[in-house]
């Protein structure tokens, strides 16, 4: 079974980095660039690990966590 993460962050470059060195470990990566649709992400499905930018535009990324 492959472990599933949630990657919440806005800044392209950093989802560019983040992304395949994740998939390159095996980890299915689902990306959302705000806190809404994370929060939507999260009220959705099961995630083995949440990596989330605290600084987010729309809410203070604690507020997901």
């Amino acid at each position: 079974m492959t472990a599933s993460v949630l990657l919440v962050d806005d800044d392209p470059q950093i989802v560019r980095a983040i992304v395949p060195a994740l998939q390159v470990s095996g980890l299915a990566v689902t990306v959302a660039s705000n806190g809404a649709d994370a929060l939507r992400f999260v009220d959705g499905g099961s995630w083995d690990a949440l990596i989330v930018d605290l600084g987010l535009p729309d809410m203070d990324g604690k507020a997901i966590i």
